[in-house]
C-alpha cells in the first residue's frame, strides 16, 4: 500500500521541477506534446495489459490509481522535461547524457513500480520495456522538432500575406 504515497510523492515532484525548469518551448507546445505523449502512453499500456496480456495491472483500486498516475501523467511529463533539457542544452555530449540520464529515470521509475506490485509482467522482458521508454524519449523529440517546424512554418505563411 506504500507505492500510492510515494507514485503521488513523485508526481508531485517531477511535476513541480517541470513547473520550476526553464522552458525551450511555450505553454502550447509543451500541451501539444503532452496530449499526444499521453495518448500514446495510454495506448500503449492498454494494448499491453488487456489485449496482449504482456503487462499485468494491480487489481487494488487504490494502487491502481497509482498505474494510471504512471500512464498518464509521468511518462508525459519525464518525456518534456527531456525535451525542455535537450533544447537547453547545446552541446551533443551534454544531449546524450540527458537522454541517458531520463532513459534511466523512466526505467527506475517501472522498476519500482513492478517492485511495490502496481504492475506485474507475464510475457514481457525488462529490455522490452528500455526499447519503449527510447521509443518514449523519441516521439517527443520528433514531436517537439514537428511543432517547432509548423510554427516556424506558420510564421512564414502569415509574413506571405
Amino acid at each position: 500500500m506504500i507505492g500510492l504515497p510515494v507514485s503521488i510523492g513523485i508526481t508531485l515532484i517531477l511535476c513541480l521541477f517541470f513547473f520550476f525548469q526553464h522552458k525551450a518551448l511555450s505553454f502550447l507546445q509543451n500541451s501539444m506534446v503532452y496530449m499526444v505523449l499521453a495518448m500514446a502512453a495510454t495506448n500503449y499500456n492498454t494494448i499491453m495489459t488487456i489485449n496482449l496480456d504482456k503487462i499485468e495491472s494491480t487489481q487494488d483500486p487504490f494502487l491502481f490509481i497509482a498505474f494510471l498516475l504512471y500512464r498518464d501523467i509521468l511518462i508525459p511529463i519525464i518525456v518534456l522535461l527531456f525535451v525542455n533539457a535537450f533544447l537547453n542544452v547545446g552541446d551533443t555530449y551534454k544531449k546524450s547524457l540527458s537522454f541517458l540520464f531520463f532513459l534511466l529515470l523512466l526505467n527506475g521509475l517501472e522498476f519500482l513500480f513492478i517492485y511495490f506490485k502496481i504492475i506485474r509482467y507475464t510475457h514481457w522482458t525488462h529490455i522490452g520495456g528500455f526499447i519503449v521508454h527510447c521509443c518514449y524519449l523519441l516521439i517527443g523529440l520528433v514531436l517537439t522538432r514537428l511543432v517547432l517546424y509548423a510554427q516556424k512554418r506558420s510564421k512564414d505563411h502569415e509574413s506571405g500575406i
